[in-house]
């Protein structure tokens, strides 16, 4: 075996062990995050449902390690609108991720944004969301460590029991308010404030509220072309894990583009 097989094979093992995080007590586990942040702008901050004033479909797609067998695959489709006077906006998004072809994640979401507006260009917004999740995994891809031996690698059966079920069902909730004006904006949301338990196991494995923080600046505006220009930075924290995105969007009337 080449030197090269021997770390793929290495790496699978890891991460195909990274998977038991999401059943263990003590695990650490987080949401599935995009680059392109505002283009699943439901998902990154309920206060952005309606933002638009029009009816609005998103979609979003994101691959991971597509050439090993423990891939990642989230996809991400929504669609909000917003009142006649544009203080209520209301939303659905869903939400598929497929971690490793062994844990698969089904959230369904519902949100609902309330806008004060403080003058022309400038408003706070506040939005609370809903989800129900569904989560199953496949028992019979994961390893565990009393299968390996120190030669030859999985060859042995393992004495892990198998959880009762292999599908959980449960229920979501999260927050976010948003501030904009014509120069710059900042928002803060919070997901999971809950804490659901998301253990296949008797034992609770709560899911950690996951701190997201949004802010950005307007450095060129042009109404002759209708071109906006916002650089930004996302930081989200959940448990131990930390995100930290940097990037710019670019609007030319109903056309956005971002480079994160």
């Amino acid at each position: 075996m080449t030197t090269n097989m021997k770390k793929l094979k290495f790496t699978i093992i890891l991460l195909q062990l990274a998977i038991m995080t999401f059943l263990s007590k003590t695990a650490f586990s987080q949401d599935p995050t995009f680059a392109q942040s505002f283009s699943s702008s439901q998902y990154l901050n309920p206060a952005l449902t309606g933002f638009t004033g029009f009816t609005r479909i998103q979609a979003s797609h994101r691959l991971q390690w597509m050439n090993t067998p423990s891939a990642f695959i989230t996809s991400y489709l929504g669609a909000d609108l917003s009142s006649k006077n544009n203080k209520w906006g209301f939303g659905v998004y869903a939400i598929n991720d497929i971690a490793s072809n062994t844990l698969y994640t089904l959230s369904i979401n519902l949100n609902v944004a309330y806008r004060i507006r403080f003058t022309e260009n400038s408003a706070l917004r506040f939005g609370i969301g809903f989800g129900s999740i569904r989560r199953s995994i496949k028992v019979e891809n994961l390893t565990f460590g009393d299968q390996i031996d120190s030669r030859y690698g999985f060859i042995y059966d393992t004495s892990q029991q198998p959880p009762a079920s292999t599908s959980i069902n449960f229920i979501n909730f999260n927050a976010g308010m948003f501030f904009h004006n014509k120069y710059l904006f900042a928002g803060y949301s919070i997901h999971n404030f809950n804490e659901p338990d998301q253990g296949f196991f008797a034992h609770t494995a709560a899911l950690p509220i996951r701190h997201s923080f949004q802010l950005g600046v307007s450095t060129y505006t042009s109404d002759n072309t209708n071109l906006t220009v916002k650089p930004s930075v996302i930081y989200m924290r959940q448990q131990d894990f930390n995100n930290l995105l940097f990037g710019v969007t670019s609007q030319y009337k109903s056309i956005g583009m971002g480079l994160f």
